[in-house]
């Protein structure tokens, strides 16, 4: 069989096309997805892959106790360092009784915050190292790669013990000045709330930390934040505000609920929301952020109850350091680095967005 030949030279060729995602399905060529798109591979002589290719390329990946763990559930995600150069993450899962994958590619250098053209007020927030940071954003925005070049900078620059939880380890991070401790959830640790109960007890002065599920690992989390422990929280919804409705929501109870809100206000230091958009002035894709920055009147709608209305004073705020999402899109246009079609598609609002890149 040649099933791991084959998978290697898939990963080499979809690496050097640039894309971020390859899905394997039985029966079909391999799919790859480039700047948000899918297409298929364009291989010479690319062929359907087989069973047998699948379930060997699964027994080469997956460790024994990962195989037989695999084969009760019928799921499961891994990371894979494929070189020096590439990790993978692979969602290995059977569809039809057949083994299939997904399997998200990257590159193991992490870029810099100026590559990935951060906001400062982020930056800033980063480098003061306090509180709780929110990076938030929908299923491929790029909120992975934005933690770890964090991340990497404060390793880079600080002296620290950086403590990560992650339910897959994508990205290895440079040691730097300091210490970096990764904890890959299921391969390291049994569950995020026991890992995130061991950072509190490692010296760690910034904890990352791949999302939040209930009242108990909320609670853990501000207690870091209120021991001087710098939090970043990755989270995957679409918007700021979105993202701090689920946190407050995972208290649970109204009692629970009113506690984490108490808690938020108070110890929120700021929160970014992301979107990637295809560019039009080179290959690629470029990043859109909301941001938002922790001051008297955000905590005072937090501590209220009144996150929703972050959205409506934002505009007004925004010389504090409070960008909304279309008018982030709205300057990505007005630079030229994205057509007024994707604009459009991308805005929270496409009405107001097309009046407005019709006026211009």
């Amino acid at each position: 069989m040649n099933g791991i030949k084959l998978f290697n030279d898939l990963m080499e060729y979809a690496d050097g096309k640039g894309a971020s995602d390859v899905h394997l399905v039985p029966g079909r060529t391999a799919m790859l997805r480039i700047d948000g798109e899918l297409t298929a591979a364009g291989q010479e002589d690319a062929a359907e892959w087989q069973d047998a290719d699948l379930t060997e390329v699964t027994e080469q990946i997956l460790s024994g106790d990962q195989l037989e763990e695999y084969r009760t559930k019928g799921a499961l995600v891994c990371s894979y360092s494929f070189s020096k150069a590439l990790r993978l993450r692979v969602s290995i899962y059977r569809q039809q009784g057949r083994d299939a994958m997904s399997v998200r590619l990257h590159p193991t250098g992490v870029p810099a915050p100026e590559k990935l053209l951060l906001p400062e007020e982020i930056t800033e927030l980063v480098k003061n190292g306090r509180g709780l940071l929110l990076v938030t954003g929908g299923r491929g925005s790029g909120v992975t790669t934005t933690v770890a070049s964090l991340a990497a900078q404060i390793a880079a620059t600080q002296s620290k013990v950086i403590v990560s939880v992650e339910d897959t380890t994508e990205y290895i991070l440079p040691q730097g000045r300091g210490l970096v401790v990764q904890r890959e959830i299921g391969a390291d640790c049994a569950s995020r709330e026991e890992a995130l109960a061991m950072a509190l007890q490692q010296d760690a002065d910034v904890i990352l930390l791949d999302g939040i599920g209930n009242e108990r690992e909320a609670g853990l989390l501000f207690a870091a934040v209120r021991r001087g422990q710098f939090v970043i929280l990755a989270e995957k919804e679409d918007s700021v505000t979105a993202a701090l409705l689920h946190l407050v929501q995972c208290g649970g109870s109204t009692s629970g609920s009113q506690i984490l809100l108490e808690s938020l206000a108070q110890g929120l230091a700021g929160a970014m929301a992301q979107k990637l958009l295809r560019r039009q002035d080179e290959a690629g894709r470029v990043a859109a952020y909301e941001v938002l920055v922790a001051d008297a009147g955000v905590r005072s709608l937090i501590a209220e109850n009144r996150i929703q209305q972050l959205d409506t004073s934002a505009g007004a705020e925004k010389e504090r350091g409070r960008v909304q999402m279309d008018d982030a899109i709205y300057n990505l246009y007005m630079k030229s680095c994205i057509t007024s079609g994707t604009a459009i598609a991308g805005a929270k609002d496409p009405e107001d967005m097309r009046r407005k890149v019709r006026l211009f």
